[in-house]
């Protein structure tokens, strides 16, 4: 069995949006209904995540999964295993693709003893993946980014940029571009018994750890 790899899940990815979430996203209409939290959920929502469940089993079977759009209880399982495991955000930005506005994304990310090992953001839109894999950096499709230096950002500028992109682009997460400099170079450790970080948010933590902007190497 090969070992899980950037290119490896973003292809997973990549197929998944170019395949299932793109051609949902043209039709006028897209069917939604209101989750117990509040937020929303479609059917490309569950179709995304079972496509992309099926292939991350069918590549590491020995990986167990957690998914935004499972159960409560089947999370909670997945917590308290111990082991490794997936963790997927189908489509991140469901209102937005609900309301025609073209700013959403696939996020993933394995988490291993606590900490993220591997990320991947893919926007289909853009035809944009940004990845990283922990001691190996960040890149944006499969050329290198890092952070830069010369723009160094106060825990408070970094908030407020934040805030600013989010109420401009509703519930989709700051551009990948800004915070996913690089989840692991950074490693975010986690725990508690609530709902764990996707690759967006570990990213983003990341990028507000270290204090600055990513740029193209």
């Amino acid at each position: 069995m090969s070992k899980p790899t950037s290119s490896a899940i973003a292809a997973i990815l990549e197929t998944a949006g170019r395949e299932i979430l793109v051609p949902a996203f043209l039709q006028r209409d897209k069917a939604s209904s209101d989750k117990s939290d509040g937020s929303i959920v479609t059917e490309t929502d569950l179709a995304c995540q079972q496509h992309i469940r099926s292939q991350l089993a069918k590549a590491w079977p020995d990986i167990d999964f957690l998914g935004e759009e499972m159960s409560k209880e089947e999370q909670v399982s997945c917590l308290h295993s111990g082991g490794r495991f997936w963790c997927l955000d189908p489509l991140d930005g469901t209102t937005n693709f609900v309301a025609s506005f073209p700013a959403f994304a696939l996020s993933l990310a394995l988490i291993e003893e606590a900490r993220p090992t591997l990320a991947c953001i893919v926007d289909p839109v853009r035809k944009e993946t940004f990845s990283a894999a922990h001691g190996q950096g960040a890149f944006l499709n499969g050329a290198a980014i890092r952070p830069n230096p010369s723009i160094a950002l106060t825990r408070p500028s970094a908030l407020s940029i934040s805030s600013d992109l989010m109420q401009t682009a509703g519930d989709f997460w700051p551009r990948p571009d800004f915070i996913a400099v690089s989840a692991i170079s950074a490693p975010v450790p986690w725990s508690g018994p609530g709902w764990p970080p996707d690759a967006a948010s570990l990213s983003s933590t990341a990028a507000k750890k270290s204090g600055t902007m990513p740029q193209a190497v």
